[in-house]
């Protein structure tokens, strides 16, 4: 047989691997003929070339002296990061001396590949070292220090709109702040209200802030989660934060006596101060709105309610607080700061229940295989070509790896339905792109049922056929982002599909909107009449399983590079901010003196169409609380528009 006819066959001559030609390069497949003309006696043999010089392509590591074997398995695990063990050479031993096959276990600077991957693999999480704030005995050293760091930090005065007024009496004012902590000092400001914890609520709190404001022993006022998590992260010193439970009344500010020891007391009095109830906002763990009672020397007391951001449901309209508001109430809200993320006719998306719900069932879907499923997501999936490297017997593999994702803290509600339809599916909080502290700020939550379900192993640690993991926002916001978390941490030897949920009130297509808009620059959508409005308040959403895969069907072109059967991400009209509807609902059916709007506020045009659309919802509200037009305070319209609808 002639050099020409012999022809190189190894696993590189397939064309993915055909790139890796350098390592494939280092054995050929030499046939010897013993005999020309008894072929049956062919022989076939491995002949070992000079190849010295082959290298891995990712880390450089000389292959030389090992098997291909080895060598594929070696080039496998630099590409996925995980080196088990070191390849050693299958030439059988003799007492003569021959050189050793090299150390490539030895770290060398990682190839860019490996700094790609770092950004994706999860590692076990080292717990953090708390750290001591340190503050100076003497008030004269402790001043100094203080004074070296405000020049150095906020810039700003507080905007009026994050301070609220109230009144002792018509000469003696009182001041707050709430979500105002990346402004300088306000010189009647000692007392600093936390929403939640959102960086654009605590944004400026850094393990500093309180130490800058110790000259006027100004405290954060929170509730008790948002005060485990100040301390987790910012390491901030107990003593500066005064944390409040759920539905008890504190007092704050007595206008008599001045300062309340410790910042605050629970208290059922009726003496004159500023008093603040904080109430479940239903957003993200431990955020609540504010509803402050201000009880003057003289006359009745002023209530205002600061929501933060928050999303109703009918457990808060239901709230013995607020239903003493509602239009057949006996008092009156004077102000009501409005979370206006989502004023625009644009978005009415479904109640998140229904959202839950929907997707809950759908993994169920999914892990049973339905034809539903079936004719959405493919009855294929794709083996790998490492699978048949293994020499061991491959194992049983997981139905479904389920990604969430979730910013610091929130959304993490969509886990819990998934928990809860499948039986207590164990549930993994991915440490990439965190200071370390993740899972610590989920365990802050305390919650019960979540708590249980925890697990330290990304694989886990039972024989659940799905496991949900917690990761960032961006890691299911692409199929490329979300197949290099899969493939780079291996997933795919233990879940046959990874489906990612991408949780966002911007992708629902009633109306949809690209991702990157938002209400500000979004078309201007006209407001109509009253009726315009009656009939919103009177249409109810309706949300299944269905409704998500319809707003995400497959298309060749979005998976042109990906296998539809194995990945997939779904965006889930879930929103923890109020709809639109329900923003109408809200100031309706309440008596609200002033409705004060906090988001998209900076711009002029978005402030007037809001305050339009804030004219309209009044005058339904003294038309259906005067009884001027018969037509719309029919009984049918509060049957229509019934608390079941939240």
């Amino acid at each position: 047989m002639s050099k020409k006819d012999k022809k190189q066959q190894s696993l590189f001559d397939f064309p993915a691997l055909k790139k890796h030609s350098s390592v494939a390069s280092s054995y050929s497949l030499v046939i010897v003929i013993e005999d020309e003309d008894k072929v049956e006696q062919t022989d076939v043999k491995f002949e070992r070339q000079d190849d010295s010089s082959v290298t891995c392509p990712v880390c450089s590591t000389k292959l030389g002296l090992i098997s291909l074997d080895l060598r594929v398995r070696h080039v496998e695990q630099c590409l996925t990061g995980s080196h088990e063990q070191k390849p050693h050479s299958t030439e059988p031993e003799s007492n003569s001396e021959k050189p050793k096959s090299p150390d490539i276990s030895v770290k060398k600077p990682l190839g860019q590949v490996q700094v790609h991957r770092a950004k994706y693999v999860n590692s076990v999480s080292e717990a953090r070292k708390k750290r001591r704030i340190v503050v100076s005995e003497t008030a004269e050293d402790s001043t100094e220090k203080i004074r070296e760091l405000l020049p150095s930090s906020k810039k700003y005065e507080i905007p009026e709109l994050k301070v609220l007024r109230f009144y002792a009496s018509p000469s003696q004012e009182y001041c707050v702040s709430v979500d105002a902590f990346n402004y300088k000092p306000h010189e009647l400001i000692r007392q600093y209200f936390l929403s939640h914890f959102h960086s654009d609520h605590y944004g400026g709190i850094t393990k500093r802030w309180s130490l800058e404001r110790t000259i006027d022993s100004k405290i954060i006022y929170c509730s008790s989660i948002t005060a485990r998590l100040l301390t987790i992260r910012f390491n901030i010193d107990p003593k500066f934060i005064f944390d409040m439970e759920n539905d008890k009344r504190y007092i704050v500010q007595c206008y008599t006596d001045g300062d309340i020891e410790h910042g605050g007391k629970l208290s059922e009095d009726t003496l004159p101060g500023l008093y603040v109830t904080l109430i479940d906002a239903n957003h993200c763990p431990g955020a609540v709105i504010f509803l402050f009672e201000s009880v003057p020397f003289r006359g009745e007391p002023t209530f205002y309610l600061h929501c933060g951001d928050f999303r109703i449901n009918a457990t808060m309209l239901n709230h013995p607080l607020l239903t003493q508001f509602h239009l057949n109430g006996s008092r009156k809200l004077a102000k009501v700061y409005l979370d206006t993320t989502y004023m625009n006719p644009s978005y009415n998306f479904p109640k998140q229940e229904q959202v839950c719900s929907s997707i809950a069932n759908l993994v169920s879907d999914i892990v049973e295989n339905k034809e539903m499923t079936k004719d959405s997501f493919g009855k294929s999936l794709q083996s790998r070509i490492t699978q048949f490297l293994s020499s061991s017997a491959p194992r049983k593999k997981k139905k479904c790896l389920v990604l969430v994702g979730t910013y610091l803290i929130g959304k993490e509600r969509i886990a819990m339905s998934i928990l809860k339809q499948l039986g207590g599916c164990p549930i993994y909080v991915s440490n990439i792109n965190s200071r370390g502290d993740k899972l610590d700020i989920v365990k802050a939550f305390q919650h019960e049922y979540l708590d249980s379900v925890l697990t330290d192993d990304p694989l886990g640690n039972s024989d659940h056929p799905v496991v949900v993991h917690l990761v960032p926002m961006k890691i299911v916001g692409t199929l490329k982002e979300l197949t290099s978390y899969f493939n780079f941490n291996k997933y795919h030897d233990s879940f046959e599909r990874c489906v990612g949920l991408r949780p966002t009130g911007w992708t629902f297509q009633n109306g949809s909107k690209d991702n990157s808009e938002t209400p500000e620059n979004t078309p201007e959508s006209s407001v109509g009449p009253t009726q315009d409005t009656i009939q919103l308040l009177k249409t109810s959403q309706s949300f299944t399983s269905q409704d998500i895969l319809r707003q995400n069907p497959y298309t060749a072109k979005k998976y042109a590079k990906f296998d539809p059967s194995t990945y997939r991400v779904l965006s889930l009209p879930y929103s923890e901010h109020l709809s639109f509807r329900e923003l109408c609902y809200f100031v309706v059916f309440l008596r609200i003196g002033q409705v004060i709007p906090t988001v998209n506020t900076h711009n002029p045009e978005s402030a007037k169409r809001m305050a339009d659309i804030i004219a309209s919802w009044e005058e339904l509200r003294r038309q259906l609380s005067s009884n001027k037009n018969t037509d719309i305070n029919a009984p049918a319209l509060s049957l229509a528009v019934s608390l079941s609808d939240f």
